[in-house]
Order: structure tokens, then C-alpha cells, then sequence
């Protein structure tokens, strides 16, 4: 009994001794068990995972490093250990450095579940040495509070951009009130503070973020190197060019939807320009304004977003860029590591986003078939069978501000001013690229490895001020008198380095532009992109809000918890697509969908870099959707007005075709490929399929029968329409009438100016 009397001494002398080397919280860090994001503003889901950090220190005495520590937080009457080790001083995490105030420091970590209790909650958390086991008091103890908020209450923010969206159709009040309402529940219904939260803390912080600001100079600089190449006439050039190929109703369209393609560096661009140039061509070939409109549509967004080099890359990498980090500070997964290269992941996500590339291959296929379906096809018809040559009842007067970017009427329009700029443009980005990724890879480096290691928000900036330069400085050195070109004289070469505008009436050969008007294009250009750059900042705003009221872990835990990974992309894909049309932007989706999915795709993944790039790219992909369905979409606005169609018009006759695109890319695009498919195999799988299908419900413009397809049809037999029924009538005898001029063949019918059909000499039985 001396013995144990003796042990039970020292080990209380030893303790006496040690607790002379008192230890004090020095900081708590709580995180999210869904994502590992830091819950610096207090918000918690109610009884949602969590994981305790406790940093301390203790006093001069010290303790010595690799002591055991231990604590416990009690939470709802629920008791969880911590557990760590004494240290010489604090690690450096998340790019706050813990410097070590005294000789020794310690760190504790432990999971525990929240409370359940909304509003705010407390919690104590103690610490103790090697003697916490033993019932003595603990050395150290800290007070956390939080507060916990419902499902509901985090989800608000994103439900009241589609609300307000809806009823008020603007996106800019919509996203902001938006905002706003986030820092109210942050702040617990503090008005004023929160409005001062948003503004000076929110908007300041997402304008002045390094990232952020390369985005933003790189979208401005990019528009103002379009406005000068608008202003030199180039584009216009371009578009010319094009349509002097065009001398059938069929190459009308091949024309405009391939000048679509090639002008991938801005949609908004894209839909004023392709639409307004080719407006009067497609007239005359008797083309609806609603075939236009669709066809301006589906070649501006699909396609720059598609594309590395447009006004769209530097969004998506930054996007992309924040997802990354977000998913490495949350990757449960010790064996598998998260990608680091946002530039090489969003390559990889080009072939898993059916959406857009079906629509592109949709609107050709509809093209070189001859065919439609649905509203388009009621309307084309119409516009055909009566010769119409003003673009059918879908018409409107087209009106957009944009003469200040305009060349003047006595500016030569030459396509290569077009072509030579933006080739410039596109190879000093990828000259840059290649150059910081071999800098930081090395010399003998592969493509894939120099890609991963270049800094693309650098290339992309320097670049399109490189190409502003180079595309002032092309124009500067080519001279023109009357609308020609011309040689340079004496004082045509004083006109060079005069930094006014060339005088109208100077008799010299003037420069095509001079230094002050390719300064005062590029102003312009920039002006243009103004509401463009207000979505930005709104959108990486917005992206704070959804991590500060929890909403990225409630999806998080809602996702996981269904278990089922193989339709996920699928479900990312649906509500990216849903949320795209009722606000009516695909940058303001994107920037709310990648904060919210992001880790759910990596833990559903478990690692697997194949399906988490498949689900993000689902992001890319269903945001396009909302471009062309809904009424309050920028670029279906600007498609309709380039195009001179009324915005209902377009989008009614365009609705159905974004359904069918949408089905396809869901049947045999995202469930396979969430299921394992290979994304590329299911792309050309998919794009066969829709081929099929396509050439099965739509129906020629004009056939012998005037027939509709089988969706109208059924509408008819519903509803009694004795217009649908006259206009089929007139398509009878329309056909027959053509019938009668040459050889009828409803497969290659193309019309000509005059009305008439011009037919490819084929036997009929042999398609």
C-alpha cells in the first residue's frame, strides 16, 4: 500500500511541477467536416460536421515538444476528444503564419458535430496535458460561439437571385440584392453593417483580388483590341467576304453560321456583329429573322466558351481556379492528389460539354439537311412559301448604340484586317504561354507539362494589350484616299505620328487609322464591355456570399449523403441549366454553381479526376442553356436586336431546339459518362445519335405532302389552327409549283433570289 502511495506522490508532484508550465488558448479554428472551408464568419448549418483546431502556447516555462495534449468539447450534452502533440512552434496553414510567441506552442484537432439549435451557440473546449485523462482541472479552456442557420436560410441567397430575376429581369439589381441579402444573414439582420459589408468589404475585396483583377483587365483590354479591329472595318470586311459566298438560301445560312464560328472571341460581339451584317443577305434568300436569330445565338456563347483565346477564358480559369483550391483544402483523399492547373483542367473539360457542341452541330446538320422542327419550322415556312423577303412576322426594327466602334462610310472593308490582328492575338497569348510555362518547367519539358506550369492569366493579359498595340500599329502603316487604298506621301507620313484624328478633308492619303482614333476605338471597345465586367464583379461576389451563408456545404451534404455518383454530373448539369434560365446568365451560374459542387464532385468521385472533370464541365455546359431560353439572357437580347427579331420570336422558336440539345446531352452525354463512359466516345456517340434523330421528327421547309413534324402535328389535333392548316395548303402548292420548274427534291431544295428552288440534279431514288 506504500508503494502505490508512493507512485500516486510522484505522479502528483510531477504534475504540480508541470502545471507550473500553464498553457492558454492562444486561437480556435473551426472547419466545415463537408468542405474544409474555415467557418470564419460564424455561420454553421445546424448540426453540421465539424473540425476543431485548437492552437496554444505555453509560459516561459515551456513544455517539451512531443508532449501529449489532449481536450474535449462538450456539445449538446455530447463529450468529443482532442488529441496533438507539443510543438516548437506554430505551422504555417493557409497562408497565416502562427509565429510562436513563447518556447513552445501545441496543436490539438478532433471532429465533432455542431449544435443543433439555431441561432446563436456556445460551446466550451478545454485542454489539458498528459494528466487530462485523470480528473483534475484542465489547464486551458476557450468559449466558441456560432451561428447556426437552417437549409432554408443558406439557400435564400441563390433563391432570391432567380425571384428577383424573374419578376424584374434585370440581373445586375438582382445579383446585388442578392449579395446583400447574404450579408444580412451574416450579420444576423444588421442593416446598415451589412450594407457597409457589401460595399466596402465584398465588392472591394472581389475588385481588389489579384486573380480577379487579371480577369477583369484582360476582359477590358480584349474588348478594346475588338473595338479598334471593329473600327478599321476588318470585321465588316470579314462578314462580307463570307457573304459573297453565299448564293443560295442554304449557303445563306452556311455562311452565317460559320462567320459565327470564326468570330469565337467575344459573344457579345459575335451576336451584334454576325447578326446585323448578314441581316439583309439572309432577306433576300427568304431566311426568317427567327432562323437568323438562332443561328447568331447558338455561334456566340457555345462557341466562346469553348474556345482557350476568347472574352470568356480568363472567367472560367478563375472559377476553375477557386474550385481547385477549395477541393485541395477539403480532399479527404490522402492517395489521390487534386489538379493544379486550371488552364490544363479546363482543356480537360471540353470534351465532356455536350451541350454546346451539340447546338453548334445541331444548326448545321438543320442547315444541310434542309429541315426544322416546331415553332422555327412554322416560321421558315411562312418566310419561303410567300417569297418574303423583309424576314417574316418574327421581324423588328434593329436598334443597338454601337456607332462609336463603326468604321466610317469611306473605310475600305478588307477581311484581312480581320484575320491578321486576331491571328497576331492568338499566337502572342500562346508565345507567352509557352514561354512562363518552359521558365517554370524547364526547357526540355513536354506540351502538357509547360501548360501546366504557365501562368495563363498573365499570358492573357499581356496578350490582348500586345494585340491592341499590334493591331493599331498594322493600321497606322496602311493608307487610304476616297475609300481605296493608296500610297503614302509626305504628309501622309506626318498623319502617322499625329496623335489627333486625320482630318476628313486633308487631300493626302490619310492612315486607315490613326494614333488617336485607333486610342478613341479602344475606349470605345472597352465602353462595350461595360455590363459584361458589372456581371464580373457581381459574380465573383456573389461566389463569397455562397461560402459565407454555408450554401456550398449544404450541397454539399445533400449530394454526398444521396451517395449516388453515377447521375451527379447529370443533377449538376439539370440545376446549372435551370438556374442559367431563370436569371437569365451563364457567368452568374457559373460563379454560383463551382463554390457549391465542387467538393461534392471530388468526395462523390472519391479522388477520380476523370468524373470530377466531367461534373465541373456540367457547370460550363448547362450555364449555356440559359442563353438561349431565356427572355431576360444578354446574348439572346443581343441576337435578337443584331438580328433585327423580336426577342419573344427568337426565343420561342429557339425553346424547343435548346430542349432537344439539352435531352440528347443528358440520354447520352451525362449519364453515361457519370457511369464511366469515356466523355470523348460518348461526344461522338451522342453526336450520331442526335444526327439520327434529328432527320427523323424534323421535316423539310418545303415537301409535296406539307407535312409538320410530329410535335406540331399533335398541337394541331389538340388545337384547331386554320392558319397552321392554310400555311400547309400554301406549301402544297408551293412545292408543286416547283415541281413543275425542275426536278424536285425536298432534301437539296435551296432558293435562290428570285423564290426559286435550285435543286441538285439528283434522281429522287437514289437518296
Amino acid at each position: 500500500m506504500a508503494g502505490y502511495s508512493f507512485w500516486f506522490a510522484a505522479v502528483f508532484f510531477c504534475f504540480a511541477t508541470l502545471a507550473n508550465a500553464a498553457l492558454t488558448v492562444d486561437r480556435v479554428v473551426l472547419r466545415s467536416g463537408l468542405t474544409g472551408a474555415v467557418l470564419d464568419n460564424g455561420i454553421h448549418l445546424a448540426e453540421e460536421p465539424m473540425n476543431v483546431e485548437v492552437w496554444v502556447i505555453s509560459d516561459d516555462a515551456g513544455i517539451a515538444p512531443g508532449t501529449p495534449l489532449f481536450g474535449k468539447v462538450v456539445v449538446d450534452g455530447i463529450t468529443y476528444n482532442l488529441t496533438g502533440l507539443a510543438q516548437n512552434s506554430f505551422r504555417e496553414y493557409e497562408q497565416i503564419n502562427f509565429e510562436a510567441l513563447n518556447p513552445t506552442s501545441g496543436f490539438l484537432t478532433g471532429d465533432i458535430i455542431g449544435p443543433k439549435d439555431l441561432g446563436e451557440q456556445s460551446f466550451e473546449i478545454f485542454v489539458d496535458e498528459v494528466f487530462a485523462n485523470l480528473d483534475l482541472l484542465p489547464e486551458a479552456s476557450s468559449t466558441v460561439s456560432v451561428v447556426n442557420i437552417s437549409g432554408f436560410l443558406s439557400f435564400f441567397p441563390i433563391l432570391l437571385v432567380v425571384i428577383l430575376a424573374v419578376f424584374t429581369r434585370n440581373i445586375y439589381l438582382s445579383m446585388f440584392f442578392a449579395i446583400w441579402c447574404g450579408s444580412l444573414i451574416v450579420l444576423q439582420g444588421d442593416i446598415v453593417e451589412s450594407f457597409k459589408d457589401v460595399v466596402e468589404g465584398r465588392l472591394l475585396a472581389a475588385i481588389t483580388d489579384l486573380y480577379n483583377q487579371y480577369v477583369i483587365l484582360f476582359t477590358i483590354f480584349l474588348g478594346g483590341t475588338i473595338g479598334v479591329i471593329t473600327r478599321s472595318g476588318g470585321q465588316l470586311g470579314f462578314t462580307e467576304w463570307m457573304s459573297k459566298k453565299a448564293t443560295t438560301n442554304k449557303q445563306a445560312q452556311l455562311a452565317t453560321a460559320t462567320s459565327g464560328v470564326l468570330l469565337f472571341f467575344d459573344d457579345y460581339s459575335n451576336a451584334l456583329l454576325v447578326g446585323s451584317s448578314f441581316r439583309s443577305i439572309t432577306d433576300s434568300f427568304h431566311v426568317s429573322r427567327e432562323k437568323l436569330a438562332f443561328l447568331v445565338d447558338s455561334t456566340s456563347a457555345p462557341i466562346a466558351s469553348l474556345i482557350p483565346i476568347s472574352s470568356w477564358i480568363g472567367f472560367e480559369l478563375s472559377q476553375i481556379s477557386g474550385a481547385l483550391a477549395t477541393v485541395e483544402l477539403a480532399n479527404s483523399f490522402v492517395d489521390k492528389q487534386v489538379p493544379t492547373s486550371a488552364f490544363n483542367f479546363f482543356l480537360g473539360t471540353i470534351t465532356s460539354r455536350y451541350y454546346p457542341f451539340f447546338m453548334l452541330f445541331l444548326q448545321f446538320l438543320l442547315i444541310f439537311l434542309g429541315k426544322e422542327f416546331g415553332p422555327m419550322l412554322i416560321a421558315e415556312r411562312k418566310v419561303v412559301v410567300n417569297r418574303r423577303t423583309d424576314g417574316g412576322d418574327g421581324k423588328a426594327d434593329a436598334k443597338f448604340e454601337n456607332d462609336e466602334t463603326q468604321p466610317s462610310e469611306d473605310t475600305p472593308k478588307k477581311a484581312y484586317n480581320f484575320f491578321v490582328p486576331i491571328s497576331f492575338l492568338v499566337i502572342i497569348i500562346v508565345a507567352i504561354m509557352v514561354r512562363i510555362g518552359r521558365d517554370g518547367a524547364g526547357p526540355d519539358a513536354s506540351a502538357r507539362e509547360v501548360f501546366a506550369n504557365t501562368d495563363s492569366y498573365s499570358a492573357l493579359l499581356l496578350g490582348s494589350i500586345a494585340g491592341g498595340f499590334f493591331a493599331a500599329g498594322f493600321y497606322l502603316i496602311q493608307f487610304t484616299k476616297d475609300g481605296e487604298f493608296a500610297a503614302p506621301t509626305p504628309s501622309s507620313i506626318l498623319a502617322m505620328i499625329d496623335p489627333r484624328p486625320s482630318k476628313e478633308g486633308m487631300d493626302a492619303p490619310k492612315p486607315l487609322l490613326s494614333l488617336g482614333e485607333s486610342a478613341d476605338a479602344f475606349v470605345n471597345g472597352m465602353k462595350n464591355l461595360l455590363p459584361a465586367i458589372v456581371v464580373l464583379i457581381l459574380a465573383f461576389t456573389i461566389k463569397g456570399v455562397v461560402t459565407a451563408c454555408a450554401t456550398d456545404r449544404l450541397f454539399t451534404e445533400v449530394f454526398t449523403e444521396s451517395g449516388n455518383a453515377s447521375t451527379f454530373p447529370t443533377i449538376v448539369f439539370v440545376i446549372s441549366a435551370i438556374l442559367s434560365f431563370c436569371t437569365g446568365t451563364s457567368w452568374g451560374t457559373i460563379s454560383i454553381m463551382f463554390p457549391l459542387v465542387s467538393v461534392a464532385a471530388w468526395e462523390l468521385g472519391e479522388g477520380d479526376e476523370t468524373f470530377f472533370t466531367v461534373a465541373l464541365s456540367q457547370i460550363l455546359a448547362g450555364s449555356i442553356f440559359g442563353d438561349h431560353s431565356s427572355l431576360i439572357s444578354d446574348t439572346t437580347i443581343l441576337s435578337s436586336i443584331g438580328s433585327g427579331c423580336q426577342i419573344a420570336a427568337h426565343v420561342w422558336t429557339q425553346f424547343p431546339y435548346a430542349i432537344f440539345v439539352a435531352l440528347i446531352s443528358i440520354i447520352f452525354g451525362t449519364l453515361p459518362a457519370g457511369a464511366g463512359a469515356n466523355a470523348l466516345a460518348m461526344l461522338l456517340v451522342g453526336g450520331a445519335i442526335l444526327c439520327v434523330l434529328t432527320a427523323l421528327i424534323s421535316v423539310p421547309v418545303v415537301s409535296p405532302s406539307g407535312k409538320y413534324d410530329i410535335m406540331t402535328t399533335l398541337y394541331m389535333k389538340i388545337v384547331k389552327s386554320p392558319e397552321l392548316e392554310e400555311l400547309q395548303e400554301e406549301t402544297k402548292a408551293f412545292a408543286a409549283e416547283e415541281e413543275v420548274k425542275g426536278a424536285f427534291n425536298p432534301f437539296t431544295l435551296c432558293m435562290n433570289k428570285s423564290g426559286s428552288a435550285e435543286v441538285d440534279v439528283k434522281e429522287e431514288n437514289s437518296l
